[in-house]
C-alpha cells in the first residue's frame, strides 16, 4: 500500500500527517497541517457537524498539500471499548467470525449496533491453542458518522484505527518500549490511557473527559471566560501567576482521579510488573500542573511525551507549528497503514 495520511481530530481541531520510511528506525513526517474547529463540530471524538468537519478537511487538504486523498482515521470516542480476551488460536478471519457470541457478554451496547475487532497479544502459555488479547468494538453509527465526514471532503478512508494504537506506535519507541509503562493523552474532551508491556499495548481506556471540563470548572471557580480558562489549563506560567494553583488543582482534580483510578485498576488486576513511568501527551502534555498532580496521585514518575523526538522532519515542514500542536495521533496513524 502507498502513502496514507493519518487523520486525526478531536473537539478543537482537525490534523494530517504523511509519513516516509514508515517501518525504518526513523521514519520522516513529510507534510503536516492542522485546521481549528468551531465548538460543537465535534464532540467526544464523535462528529456532531459533518459538512463543517468536511468544510475543514477540504481547508486542510489545501494548506498541507498532501500527496494523497487516502486516509487513516482515527476513533476515539468514549463509545469505543476494550475489554480483555482469550479465544481459540486461529486465521484471523476465523477469530473474527466468533467475535459476536464473546461480546455479548462484554459490552453495553448489542454486539449488532457495533464493529468488532480482536487485537492479539500473546498465545497463552497455560493454556495451548488458546490466544491472548483485546476484544475491541465501537458503537457503529459513531464509526459511521466520522467516516461519512470524511467522504464528503472526496477523502479515501483506507482503515480505521484505535486512536490508543496510534499514540502507542508513536511514542512507545526506544527506552519507552522497555518494561510496562503508562501513556496519557489528555485532549479537549476525551482522555486517552494505555498500559503496555514492552511496547505492547495490555489495556486501555477512553475517559469521556477531559481538558475541556477542567476549563469549565476553572472558569466557574474564577470567573473567568471559556478562552481564558481554556489558556491556563494548558499554558498558565504558575511562577508568576500563583494565584492560579489551587484553582486550576481543584479543577483538574476529578481528571486526576478518574486517571489514578484506571492505573489501579490495572495494576491490581493484571500480573503486569512493576510500571516503569506514565507518558504525558497531547494539550496535558503542556500543563506542569497537570504532570505534577499525576504523578501524586499515582505515585508513579510522569514525563511529557514529545512525539517529535521519535521522527524526522522534511524541511518544508514547520518545526514550530507541529511542535504547538498535538501531532502524535496523526503520526501513529500514518505509521499504522503505511507499515
Amino acid at each position: 500500500m502507498g502513502r496514507v495520511i493519518g487523520l486525526d481530530f478531536d473537539s478543537t481541531s482537525v490534523r494530517g500527517a504523511e509519513l516516509s520510511g514508515v517501518g525504518t528506525a526513523s521514519p520522516r513526517v513529510e507534510r503536516f497541517g492542522e485546521v481549528r474547529l468551531p465548538p460543537g463540530a465535534v464532540h467526544h471524538g464523535e462528529v456532531v457537524e459533518p459538512n463543517t468537519v468536511a468544510d475543514a478537511l477540504r481547508r486542510l487538504w489545501e494548506s498541507a498539500r498532501f500527496s494523497t486523498r487516502a486516509v487513516a482515521l482515527g476513533i476515539g470516542s468514549h463509545r469505543v471499548i476494550a475489554r480483555p480476551l482469550t479465544v481459540d488460536d486461529g486465521k484471523p478471519e476465523q477469530v473474527r467470525l466468533a467475535l459476536p457470541m464473546h461480546a455479548d457478554g462484554l459490552l453495553p451496547f448489542p454486539s449488532s449496533e457495533a464493529l468488532i475487532d480482536f487485537y492479539p497479544i500473546e498465545r497463552d502459555p497455560a493454556h495451548p491453542g488458546k490466544v491472548r488479547g483485546l476484544l475491541v468494538a465501537a458503537a457503529r453509527d459513531a464509526v459511521d458518522d466520522n467516516v461519512s465526514a470524511v467522504r464528503r471532503a472526496k477523502l479515501r478512508p483506507e482503515a480505521v484505527d484505535l486512536v490508543p494504537f496510534a499514540l502507542a506506535r508513536t511514542l512507545l519507541r526506544g527506552d519507552h518500549a522497555d518494561g510496562t509503562v503508562g501513556l496519557v493523552e489528555a485532549t479537549g474532551s476525551t482522555t486517552n490511557v494505555l498500559i503496555a508491556s514492552d511496547g505492547v499495548p495490555q489495556f486501555l481506556r477512553i475517559i469521556p473527559s477531559g481538558l475541556d471540563e477542567v476549563a469549565t470548572q476553572l472558569a466557574a471557580l474564577l470567573g473567568l471566560e471559556d478562552a481564558e480558562a481554556q489558556a491556563a489549563v494548558v499554558t498558565a506560567d504558575l511562577a508568576s501567576e500563583p494565584y492560579l494553583i489551587d484553582a486550576l488543582r481543584d479543577a483538574a482534580q476529578p481528571l486526576v482521579n478518574a486517571v489514578g483510578n484506571t492505573v489501579d485498576y490495572y495494576l491490581g488486576t493484571s500480573e503486569a510488573g512493576e510500571l516503569r513511568h506514565i507518558l504525558l501527551t497531547g494539550h496535558g502534555m503542556h500543563s506542569q500542573l497537570l504532570g505534577e498532580q499525576l504523578q501524586a496521585r499515582t505515585r508513579k514518575r510522569v514525563l511529557p511525551a514529545d512525539p517529535l523526538d521519535q521522527v524526522r522532519l522534511a524541511r518544508r515542514v514547520d518545526r514550530a507549528a507541529i511542535a504547538a500542536s498535538s501531532s502524535a495521533v496523526a503520526i501513529g496513524l500514518a505509521m499504522g497503514v503505511a507499515s
